[in-house]
């Protein structure tokens, strides 16, 4: 188990799947693009080490430790569908977005994302944390004006295989969604620039390593790496 929740998130939201699939508020909701501008998101990863001291910058290659616990933010500049995992050296995927609850609470982190919304995972007063599993870890960033239907087959295919409780199910569906992840991460990465982003931490506000990446595709797609020792 890693980041507090099950594979891939689903910890009581197997039981929500009917009617507002995967955290959407409304299966008839359509985002009409602004074709002047690309999509644009500006992200930042940050960790506390052993879960004490200064919240730092996650960034590629950065080396992180069992127990460090970290979180994310994200903001976009138009309404759109956002998706976000992470694998780790085992072949196990956690969503982290969407999530409806977290440690015992509810978030309603949902798509359709609003335009300019600071969304901070899991949230302001929580973090995800390291297990024991040692090895290359990855997140997953895809955001796009339109749902991700295939994304969401293969999601709706791991809550069934996990309210079946059949291992074999599980376990295909979870290499599916690697496979789609993988093929995502390799072909269709977004333009990406480093910039500063503005985090909170008490009474204080300071500048730490971010993100902004854009795209004019049908997917905007960014990857991170870190090691996990």
């Amino acid at each position: 188990m890693k980041n507090g929740m099950s594979p891939l998130g689903w910890v009581a939201f197997v039981t929500f799947i009917a009617g507002t699939l995967f955290g959407c508020t409304s299966i008839l909701h359509k985002i009409w693009p602004d074709d002047d501008k690309p999509l644009s998101i500006q992200a930042s990863y940050v960790y506390r080490a052993g879960g004490t001291g200064p919240l730092l910058p996650i960034t590629s290659g950065v080396e992180l430790s069992s127990g460090d616990h970290y979180k994310s933010y994200f903001k976009a500049n138009q309404d759109c569908y956002v998706y976000v995992y992470q694998t780790d050296a085992t072949g196990q995927v956690f969503r982290l977005f969407p999530l409806k609850q977290f440690d015992g609470v509810m978030l309603n982190h949902n798509n359709p994302v609003k335009a300019e919304a600071d969304v901070v995972l899991p949230s302001d007063d929580r973090f995800f944390y390291l297990d024991n599993t040692i090895g290359k870890e990855k997140i997953y960033f895809i955001a796009s004006l339109q749902r991700n239907s295939d994304l969401e087959t293969l999601e709706g295919r791991m809550v069934n295989a996990l309210q079946a409780e059949d291992e074999r199910q599980i376990s295909e569906s979870r290499q599916a969604i690697n496979a789609y992840l993988t093929k995502r991460g390799m072909g269709a990465i977004s333009k990406t620039q480093t910039v500063m982003v503005a985090w909170n931490d008490g009474d204080a506000t300071f500048p730490i390593t971010g993100y902004l990446f854009e795209s004019l595709k049908e997917e905007n797609v960014h990857t991170l790496d870190f090691m996990h020792r």
